[in-house]
């Protein structure tokens, strides 16, 4: 029983692969149940209406937690719209090296180019030239 809006303009194309975030393993916080109301209070509900969309990610399909089921609740209560999706090949490897507990560098992982979209690399070597402006005065 899934109760959350579907939201349009949100400028998330779900038929192409998300954008590398750069995200760290000391980006995540493991959060208590009774810690979650006062974490969305604090990072979320003193946003702007505007600023408060919000994102559930699931690792599994299927999964069973009493402080998932409060959130939705929380956000409905302060009309904060929210969705669920499932994790990003990006997120499920910086959760792997997080619970490794080992060195984690995105560069040395093999990233599946259908799974995840990198910004090309812009030449260093090419700086911005501003252009010649001709005054007449």
């Amino acid at each position: 029983m899934e109760h959350h809006r579907f939201l349009c303009g949100t400028g998330v194309d779900i038929n192409s692969p998300p954008e590398f975030i750069n995200l760290k393993p000391s980006d995540l916080i493991q959060l208590p149940d009774d810690l979650l109301a006062s974490f969305i209070s604090e990072n979320i509900l003193n946003q702007s209406k505007s600023g408060r969309l919000s994102t559930i990610s699931i690792v599994r399909d299927s999964i069973w937690s009493p402080g998932l089921f409060r959130i939705p609740e929380i956000f409905r209560q302060n009309d904060v719209p929210w969705l669920y999706r499932k994790t990003t090949q990006e997120e499920n490897m910086v959760i792997k090296y997080k619970k490794m507990q080992t060195y984690y560098d995105y560069e040395s992982i093999k990233w599946d180019s259908t799974k995840i979209h990198f910004h090309p690399v812009m030449d260093e070597m090419r700086k911005f030239t501003p252009p010649v402006v001709e005054t007449n005065r």
